[in-house]
């Protein structure tokens, strides 16, 4: 088993394979960035935990030995906070999957800067911001496995997409949102299954979401974000904190 399957609209092409990567992230700014998560844990726990998630999942990125850049795409009061990560307006302001096409030009027009002479060898993975589980080496693999004109890694649940490769020469035709694995398929995108990137896969939604992401082990800002909301609702009087609460137990008995 090599990994991919898809609709056999897009083959391996070898020549167009990259040999570096440009990180595309875009995140929602205010109150919607991680609407649902606040609608399960409340809005206090999404305002400290959506710009955690984001942090963990630049980190990782950035930590991917095949990436040379990070871009995140948003409108939020963002700092890059490390080098290699560049923060750029959503000028396109027109929801995620704009951003994420606005993000690839960005990438392609000030790629000679970085990669000089290997500028026309440089791919573009698009991301989800939630992904705090994320590990450098499964995006390594998923880099590693992305032979097609364009390649995408499908959520935990089956139904969404929290990653899509872009080779050089490829138009983007991002479909992320609901169903997004099967528009992605439709669009003659070819699906990766590969083993051992639990990471890759788990995107943060719902309280219940979270839960399995800490199980498989966050980054520190997550961390960080969730033991001082449970630090914060001890000290209130909720003994078993925000992971207690009737929200994230609603939440860990949906379909997500």
């Amino acid at each position: 088993m090599d990994g991919r399957t898809g609709t056999g609209r897009e083959r391996d092409t070898g020549p167009r394979t990259p040999i570096h990567w440009v990180a595309v992230i875009p995140l929602k700014a205010g109150r919607g960035a991680k609407s649902r998560l606040g609608a399960t844990l409340g809005e206090r726990a999404r305002a400290s935990l959506a710009p955690a998630l984001a942090r963990d999942t630049v980190a990782a990125v950035l930590a991917c030995r095949s990436v040379r850049e990070v871009i995140v795409v948003t409108d939020e009061g963002w700092s890059a906070g490390a080098p290699g990560v560049r923060v750029v307006p959503d000028v396109p302001n027109r929801g995620l999957n704009a951003a994420v096409e606005h993000g690839v030009r960005v990438a392609r027009a000030t790629s000679h800067r970085h990669l000089g002479g290997d500028a026309a060898r440089m791919g573009v993975v698009a991301l989800n911001g939630d992904l705090p589980a994320l590990r450098p080496e499964e995006l390594e693999r998923v880099l590693l496995a992305a032979r097609a004109p364009r390649c995408f890694v499908a959520d935990a649940e089956g139904t969404g997409t929290t990653m899509l490769t872009v080779a050089p020469d490829a138009v983007p035709e991002p479909r992320f949102g609901p169903g997004s694995r099967m528009r992605h398929r439709e669009s003659g995108a070819l699906e990766l299954v590969l083993p051992d990137v639990p990471g890759a896969r788990r995107d943060v939604d719902t309280g219940a979401d979270l839960l399995v992401a800490l199980g498989l082990g966050v980054g520190p800002h997550t961390r960080r974000a969730w033991e001082a909301l449970r630090t914060r609702d001890r000290e209130r009087g909720e003994p078993g904190g925000p992971g207690a609460g009737p929200g994230l137990r609603r939440s860990a008995g949906s379909p997500g």
